[in-house]
């Protein structure tokens, strides 16, 4: 008897590994979306073997999010810490397609290759795909063969969304950019100073592009420089509140209850150094060449996270601290502009704006969005054989936020001019 139990509980549990029966295609090879676009692709089934499904569908969730704990001092007299954990979230899309539908008593799917195409409209408010230190920003879609008895068979695929933003109408975007820095010594003689002035030929880049830095050096002392290096930094600025239920509107977000606090972190992503061959007195110019790599574009059109950037440029004195300057830059998004979605006349414009630093921040932050698409949604009754089951729907996708099934990792594909 134990043995004829163990043997039905080994086939109930039984499961098709999923790469073998379910596979999602996009039809964007590249692996990015413009926000405002659709995603379009393609389901393949392929069985092996005679496979019973109560249907096929495709569930696309877009989703931000952040997370961290921190230690907080308790009540106005600051006579303790407590560990505090902060959250925020916003759901951008939640939908489900159903591709096929077993239309008799028969379950079994075809022994054929079935390809079931299917298109979700990314909506035009959507951030970019982001993965951070204390949250992120992802796009799935997930496949679901719902099989009765057993296991369903469930695929992932993520992919990246760019925002649809005309950062080259920002109106700074092709300005110079300067910032002055100096070190001053002291000396027998009284107060020497290094002066150095440092040019960005404008505040847009793309990446893949190179930006020429001008480095002007005044130096009045007798100390040597023995290099130059830059940094490229990335700020971060995640925002949460301590009420765990909240969940956020891309559009309007009511202001959670609690004060909602951010959490800014900087990353460098990349550094470059140029080392001068005899150490440089006097004065002299310098262009100094740094290239982009690909890199998330700049954002805050999302209520719980944005992103900005700077380039942190150090002039190396030999035997002495550094000085350091900082030059604000704005990273673009590198694609064709037959891909980007059409242009409304007299639309007003969105422009991504330096991160706010302070520590008691609106998590609905008021702000203009990126411009509506004027083409309309596709008809999904199309591509529905049959009509989905909502009480299949409701119980396999309760919640965006269902931790059960952790996403899949992933890495944004950005697009760069190299």
């Amino acid at each position: 008897m134990a043995s004829l139990i163990a043997s039905e509980a080994k086939k109930l549990l039984q499961d098709i590994h999923p790469s073998e029966l379910l596979s999602i295609v996009l039809d964007n090879s590249a692996g990015w979306v413009m926000a405002g676009t659709q995603v379009t692709g393609k389901v393949i089934v392929r069985p092996k073997e005679s496979v019973k499904s109560n249907g096929i569908h495709i569930h696309f969730k877009g989703i931000a999010k952040t997370s961290w704990s921190s230690s907080e001092y308790l009540g106005a007299q600051h006579k303790g810490k407590k560990l505090i954990q902060r959250s925020g979230e916003v759901v951008y899309s939640n939908e489900e397609l159903c591709l096929w539908k077993p239309q008799t008593s028969d379950k079994h799917l075809p022994m054929n290759e079935m390809i079931l195409p299917f298109a979700f409209t990314v909506p035009h408010v959507c951030p970019p795909s982001f993965e951070g230190t204390d949250g992120h920003i992802r796009y799935t879609l997930k496949a679901v063969l719902s099989r009765p008895w057993f296991l369903d068979c469930k695929q992932y695929l993520s992919f990246t969304v760019l925002p649809y933003i005309d950062y080259a109408a920002h109106p700074s975007a092709f300005q110079p950019q300067t910032a002055s820095g100096e070190k001053e010594f002291s000396g027998f003689f009284g107060k020497n100073a290094i002066k150095v002035t440092v040019t960005a030929p404008k505040l847009r880049y793309i990446p893949g592009e190179t930006i020429d830095l001008n480095v002007q050096i005044t130096n009045n002392s007798d100390k040597k420089i023995s290099a130059l290096k830059c940094e490229i930094l990335q700020n971060a600025n995640y925002i949460g509140t301590t009420f765990n239920d909240y969940r956020g509107n891309p559009i309007q977000v009511a202001q959670a209850s609690g004060a909602a606090k951010d959490k800014k972190v900087t990353t460098i992503r990349k550094e470059h150094r140029h080392e001068f061959q005899n150490s440089m007195k006097g004065n002299f110019n310098h262009v100094f060449t740094v290239p982009l790599p690909s890199l998330v574009p700049t954002f805050n059109n999302c209520p719980v996270i944005n992103v900005d950037y700077q380039l942190k440029i150090y002039i190396i004195i030999h035997n002495q601290l550094p000085v350091q300057i900082f030059l604000p830059i704005m990273i673009d998004t590198a694609v064709i502009q037959p891909n980007m979605p059409p242009k409304i006349q007299n639309q007003q414009q969105y422009y991504p704006q330096p991160v706010a630093t302070s520590s008691s921040v609106d998590i609905n932050p008021d702000g203009i969005y990126p411009m509506l698409p004027t083409a309309p949604p596709p008809d999904y009754n199309s591509l529905q054989p049959m009509p989905s089951d909502e009480s299949n729907n409701e119980k396999r996708f309760s919640t965006v936020t269902d931790c059960s099934e952790p996403p899949p990792e992933y890495q944004p594909n950005y697009p760069s001019l190299k």
